[in-house]
């Protein structure tokens, strides 16, 4: 193996890059304009849960949602009066929900569509990322980790200021 860094994680870098050689494109598509505007808009946020692909676009107040099907692909959209500017988009595998980083908080849309509010946010948050047991979000103060709760509201864990 040619390494030029004297570190070791380049090596392991490289030998995960050479075991992917194989990797090959299964299916493609374009993402066509919102709504009937012109161009496509910026994508904000990405996910991939249930075979779906769920896209993010900017300015946009829904979710694209995108399936394989037959004869290509299939769009639908995930829309609630109650999304206000939707910044971001992670799904959690391990609990099957798809969670949605609104400006004032973070919508819960479950397996079979219902979607409702998993916690407010007293801030403005730029993104988020989702691990198997916590929720950790962005704002321009620092980063506030929420760690699921089955039955009652999520806890904030901490709040790290910059």
């Amino acid at each position: 193996m040619n390494v030029l860094c004297c570190c070791q994680c380049c090596v392991v870098l490289e030998a995960v890059v050479c075991l992917r050689a194989n990797i090959t494109l299964e299916k493609s598509f374009q993402l066509g304009p919102l709504n009937g505007a012109g161009a496509t808009t910026e994508v904000r946020g990405l996910a991939y849960l249930h075979g779906r692909i769920y896209i993010l676009q900017a300015a946009s107040r829904s979710i694209r949602v995108y399936r394989m099907e037959d004869k290509g692909w299939e769009t639908e959209e995930i829309t609630s009066a109650d999304f206000d500017r939707p910044q971001d988009i992670a799904a959690c595998s391990s609990r099957q929900v798809l969670y949605i980083l609104d400006q004032s908080c973070i919508w819960q849309v479950k397996k079979n569509g219902d979607i409702s509010q998993y916690v407010r946010l007293s801030q403005v948050c730029a993104t988020m990322s989702i691990t198997k047991k916590h929720v950790l979000i962005v704002s321009s103060k620092g980063v506030r980790k929420y760690i699921y709760s089955a039955f009652l509201s999520p806890r904030c864990l901490s709040f790290v200021y910059r």
